[in-house]
């Protein structure tokens, strides 16, 4: 169940603030008809942090409905209180989701012991395989590889998504696990790397919006098509790319027009939505990488 490609799903918002159900519906009945093989609820992507404990639980639950079985769901649990991580937990579970996973706390200068704590806390009592969200960003210092390999131990505890430029810590983990940990790669643009350094799959904010691309870089990877997986990997990059001038969240929302999507709100303190002058540059530049990829991609 754990491999291939998953979107980092996108929690759409209304004018008003609150999650809008009906186009987080259709957002997803059109990825699945794409060929995900999964589903990240409430990660970074899709702002869980930024959304309530009951407000999470229902977009859980909203998707678990839509969702029906025919891919996988993962639901990111990770709060600023092991209390409402592991509640959380708790209820993906009750929902019907496939796995939780969850941030280290970012918040505390904690130890690596009262870090280990948390996930042994978080996983006591939850029945679905956890997943260690490793990320690499500002005030993210990272964890020490023997720390990583101590959650690794916790019960229930069965791999990670690493979202770090550094592969050889990442390949280094899998390799003193012996293979027992699955791996998704979390970087968009370092996505054909990394299944050369033994990932199983990735999970993404792009994958949103061109699904079908890393589906096809994954089938080439597999069926030994190098020149064409490089060249769709470079499509990737150049979408990646775009992200840059006010951020992935908020341009995510916005890219999703040129497949025919309504544009939806992000929640502050994230820029609510692209100037207009920037989505329409935004969305002219996505044409014309589209118009060059070396895949047909329907806009």
């Amino acid at each position: 169940m754990f491999q291939g490609v998953y979107a980092a799903l996108l929690t759409p918002f209304g004018a008003s603030g609150e999650v809008d159900e009906g186009l987080l519906r259709e957002h997803v009945e059109w990825l699945i008809g794409k060929g995900i093989d999964g589903l990240y609820v409430c990660g970074n992507s899709g702002q869980g942090l930024y959304l309530s404990v009951s407000e999470r639980m229902r977009v859980t639950e909203v998707v678990r409905e839509q969702v029906a079985g025919r891919c996988a769901i993962m639901c990111h649990v990770a709060t600023l209180a092991t209390r409402d991580a592991w509640q959380l937990a708790r209820h993906a579970q009750e929902a019907g989701a496939d796995a939780v996973a969850s941030l280290p706390p970012i918040y505390g200068n904690l130890s690596p012991r009262q870090v280990v704590g948390y996930y042994r806390d978080l996983m006591e009592g939850c029945g679905l395989p956890g997943f260690m969200y490793v990320l690499a960003g500002p005030g993210m210092a990272p964890l020490a590889v023997e720390t990583v390999l101590e959650i690794a131990g916790i019960p229930g505890m069965v791999g990670m998504k690493y979202t770090d430029p550094d592969f050889f810590r990442m390949q280094d983990i899998r390799q003193r696990l012996d293979g027992r940990w699955t791996v998704f790669s979390g970087p968009d643009q370092l996505f054909l790397p990394a299944l050369t350094m033994g990932v199983s799959g990735s999970i993404g904010t792009t994958q949103n919006v061109f699904p079908e691309l890393f589906v096809e870089i994954l089938r080439c990877f597999r069926a030994r098509e190098w020149e064409r997986a490089m060249r769709l990997q470079e499509v990737v990059t150049q979408v990646v790319r775009l992200y840059q001038p006010h951020g992935g969240v908020a341009t995510a929302h916005a890219m999703l027009a040129v497949r025919g999507f309504p544009v939806s709100d992000c929640r502050p303190p994230q820029l609510r939505r692209l100037p207009e002058e920037a989505a329409g540059t935004l969305l002219s530049t996505l044409r014309e990488i589209v118009a060059a990829c070396p895949m047909e991609i329907e806009l």
